[in-house]
């Protein structure tokens, strides 16, 4: 990790919630948990797009 890095962590794991969190979990599995999270909506709505698009041929699969 860089400096910045660990002064945003720092700043961050000053509020109780994400504190709780890390009672229970590790700090890895915490992030893991974040950018997991982050993904899935990244491909969440590429899927939207995708589906609601409109189509000028009908596809047949």
């Amino acid at each position: 990790m860089e400096e910045e890095q660990i002064t945003r962590l720092n700043a961050v794991l000053r509020f109780d919630p994400i504190r709780n969190w890390l009672d229970a979990w590790s700090i890895r599995s915490v992030y893991e948990l974040y950018t997991n999270g982050q993904r899935f909506f990244e491909l969440y709505d590429k899927m939207k797009e995708a589906r609601y698009r409109e189509r000028k041929e009908l596809e047949l699969i």
